[in-house]
C-alpha cells in the first residue's frame, strides 16, 4: 500500500498537465450583417528557415480548417476557391511548427517530443476586402503518458476547431 501512496502525487501531477493552449483575438471592425459563406486561402509558412515539409503541412492547415467549417455546420457554403461575393475570407500564417515524436514525449518526457502549432488567422470581408479581426492560436501537446493521443495532425485540427469557432461568431448576429 505504502509504494501506491508513493507514486500518488506523481499521477496527480501528470493528470493535471493540461495541453498548452493559447488563443488571442483582435477585433478590427464590426461585420454590418452575418456571412452565408465562407472562403478559406491557403496559410502561408512563415519561418526564417522553412523546409518543403513544414511548408506542405501549413497549407494543408487550410484543408483542415475547411472540414472543420463544414462539421460546425454555421455556414451555408465553405469553399476554398475563388468566390466573388459577400463572405467572411479566412486566410493566415503558420508561424510554427513541430511534429513532435511520440516515443521521446513518452520515454524521456520534460518536454521532449512536444507537439506545437501555432497560426495566426485572419478574417476579412471578401468583397470590401476589410479586416474584421485576428486571431492568434498556439498549440501544444500534453507532456508524458497524457500526451500518447497528442500527436501533431490532432494539436492542428484542435487549432483548427479553434480558428473554425471563432469564425462562427461572424455567421450568426452579433
Amino acid at each position: 500500500m505504502k509504494p501506491i501512496l508513493a507514486i500518488l502525487p506523481v499521477a496527480a501531477a501528470l493528470l493535471c498537465a493540461s495541453c498548452g493552449v493559447s488563443t488571442d483575438y483582435v477585433e478590427a471592425s464590426a461585420p454590418t450583417a452575418p456571412y452565408q459563406v465562407a472562403v478559406v486561402k491557403g496559410f502561408t509558412y512563415k519561418e526564417e528557415e522553412p523546409n518543403s515539409a513544414d511548408e506542405a503541412l501549413s497549407k494543408e492547415f487550410a484543408s483542415v480548417l475547411s472540414e472543420e467549417l463544414r462539421n460546425g455546420k454555421k455556414f451555408a457554403q465553405v469553399t476554398s476557391g475563388s468566390y466573388s461575393g459577400r463572405a467572411v475570407r479566412i486566410e493566415g500564417d503558420v508561424t510554427y511548427l513541430e511534429q513532435g515524436n511520440s516515443a521521446l514525449r513518452i520515454g524521456v518526457g520534460f518536454g521532449t517530443g512536444k507537439s506545437h502549432f501555432s497560426c495566426t488567422a485572419r478574417f476579412v470581408d471578401n468583397t470590401t476586402g476589410k479586416l474584421l479581426g485576428t486571431l492568434e492560436v498556439e498549440r501544444s501537446s500534453k507532456q508524458g503518458m497524457m500526451g500518447i493521443a497528442d500527436n501533431f495532425p490532432v494539436i492542428r485540427r484542435s487549432a483548427a476547431f479553434d480558428v473554425a469557432e471563432k469564425a462562427a461568431d461572424f455567421a450568426v448576429a452579433h
